[in-house]
C-alpha cells in the first residue's frame, strides 16, 4: 500500500548533529537548533603550535576535540 500521487510524504527527522539542526532526509527542512558541543574530557596538548601544557576538551557526542 504504497502512497498515491498527490499524497503527502510525511517529514522523516534525522537527528540533530552538534552542528546541524533536526533535518527531514524527504525535503530538507530544518527544525530546532544544533546541539552544540559538549566537552567530555580534558587532555593536556603536547604538540605544537599550540603551546605545551595547554588543555583541550574532547566532545562527547561526535568525539571531535
Amino acid at each position: 500500500m504504497g502512497k498515491r500521487k498527490g499524497e503527502a510524504l510525511g517529514h522523516q527527522w534525522m537527528d540533530a548533529t552538534c552542528t546541524e539542526p533536526q533535518i527531514c532526509s524527504v525535503c530538507k527542512e530544518t527544525k530546532g537548533k544544533a546541539l552544540g558541543h559538549k566537552a567530555d574530557t580534558w587532555s593536556t596538548i603536547k604538540k605544537q603550535p599550540v603551546r605545551s601544557g595547554e588543555k583541550e576538551a574532547t566532545c562527547k557526542r561526535c568525539g571531535k576535540r
